[in-house]
């Protein structure tokens, strides 16, 4: 998988936790099977983390687009923590 493709799922995956966090903020409820999806992707990305900084290292340009996605990412995981 590209460094891009992977950067569009992740990116996927941030809108998905934003629409989720909006339904709750608006008393509604998400889908159990949903839950459980979004968070073995927010387990993948941690995983993939150290391996995309490895086969970015000689891309300065790809480093930052990660850099800023994971800046992203850890937002979005310290709102869920302080949502859960």
């Amino acid at each position: 998988m590209k460094n891009r493709e992977v950067f569009k799922l992740i990116s996927t995956l941030e809108e998905h936790i934003r629409k989720r966090d909006a339904a709750r903020a608006a008393g509604g409820q998400t889908d159990p099977r949903v839950l459980a999806a979004m968070e073995r992707g927010m387990r993948a990305v941690r995983e993939l983390d150290p391996i995309v900084r490895e086969n970015c290292r000689d891309d300065p340009a790809a480093l930052a687009e990660w850099d800023a996605i994971m800046r992203n990412f850890h937002d979005l995981e310290e709102v869920d923590s302080e949502g859960a």
